[in-house]
Formats: C-alpha cells, structure tokens, sequence
C-alpha cells in the first residue's frame, strides 16, 4: 500500500520481481545491484521511501540514505517526499474573509492542505493553490 493507503501501482510489482530474481540468484546477495537501487529510490521518491523499503524488502535506512544523497535530492531534504512547506500568510490575506471558511487543497498523491479562517481574515485562494503546488513539485 502507498503512503495514502491505495494499492501501488505495477512499476513497484515489476521492481520488485526483479529484486527477487537478483536475491534468487545468490550472487553477490549482500550488494545489491545499482540500477535495482536506481529504481528503489525513484519509486520512494513517488511513492514513499516506508511503502517501497516494504514493497521490496528492504532496509528503509538504507533506501532513506539513497534518496537522500541521490542527485534529484535537494540539500538538506531529510525526505524528498514529505516536507514541511510553509507559506507567508501576508501574500495570501489580502482583506475580510467570511465567518469560519475552511480551504481544503488534496493533490494527487493525497497531500492535503487545511487552512481555517476566523471572520476577520481572507484568503486568496489562488494564490495558496499555486504555492502548494510549486511547493509540492
């Protein structure tokens, strides 16, 4: 199961099988091989590092430090799939908002965003939609 508890897609059963096929083989079955860890960390970048290290049977400090140090990583990111993203609230309220309004962002990969509002504060909806997204990708 991925991260938002929907079955994985067939790319991960695909991996998985030839990772099987390389731990069958009993070669070198302490090294994996770099283009099976190539693909690990592309899945974990997409999919979650926990749902692929179970998906494949590996270790999650491992494939972790793979994603981490792997060159589409940005420095510092701990988890190139789930960070922290925060928006400076003075670019999004611009002036009276009305009473108690909740904006709801979920994407694709069913990252939500909740804001809730008083009744002295407002929203610019577009402009927090484009920085959740810019955030996200």
């Amino acid at each position: 199961m991925g991260r938002d508890g929907t079955a994985l897609p067939a790319s991960v059963s695909r991996v998985r099988v030839r990772v099987e096929r390389w731990r069958e083989q009993g070669e070198n079955r302490w090294r994996m091989p770099e283009d099976l860890w190539g693909d690990a960390v592309s899945l974990a970048r997409s999919h979650g590092i926990a749902p692929i290290a179970r998906a494949l049977r590996l270790d999650y400090g491992s494939l972790r430090k793979r994603v981490e140090h792997s060159p589409e990583s940005e420095p510092g990111d701990t988890d190139s799939v789930s960070r922290f993203v925060e928006i400076d609230p003075r670019h999004l309220v611009p002036g009276p908002a009305p009473s108690g309004a909740v904006v709801e962002v979920v994407d694709a990969e069913g990252t939500k965003l909740v804001v809730r509002l008083s009744d002295r504060e407002s929203l610019d909806v577009p402009a927090l939609v484009a920085a959740f997204r810019q955030h996200r990708s």
